[in-house]
């Protein structure tokens, strides 16, 4: 890059403010149906069917929707009965940083921020945490 040209900067746009948006709702309208075609999927959103397994995609790595897909019939469902898509969750990554922030926070925000690792934290994380802090108390007692 000698010839003092900057490359250009990647900036947020429109278009990938609808692409989550798009994804968003679709991930609210498979946890209400819990199964659906591709054809489905294509006409609700009025998306290509290359458009359906890129968001499709998506969901899966960034939504976290447990997804299972049927080549034959060229559909997909929700393979968990348990999952709903009610509310955001902290990426594991993003939890363990905000617990290593507690040795550097004033111990009196300590509650708030327990409070939003529990309303926004992965459960099953926040579960095994709570584990793991009821083995320690019943070590301690003994």
């Amino acid at each position: 890059m000698g010839d003092g040209k900057k490359m250009p900067v990647k900036t947020k746009s429109k278009r990938d403010d609808n692409l989550y948006e798009r994804r968003f709702k679709l991930a609210l309208w498979l946890s209400q149906r819990k199964t659906a075609t591709y054809n489905e999927i294509a006409e609700e959103f009025h998306i290509s069917q290359s458009s359906v397994k890129t968001d499709l995609d998506a969901l899966e790595s960034t939504f976290r929707v447990p997804l299972e897909r049927r080549r034959g019939k060229k559909g997909i469902s929700i393979s968990d009965d348990k999952w709903s898509f009610s509310k955001p969750h902290l990426l594991s990554k993003e939890q363990e940083y905000l617990l290593s922030l507690k040795e550097f926070i004033p111990e009196e925000l300590h509650m708030q921020l327990d409070e939003i690792i529990r309303k926004y934290g992965n459960p099953a994380m926040i579960k095994q945490k709570e584990e793991e802090g009821s083995d320690e108390q019943t070590k301690q007692k003994q």
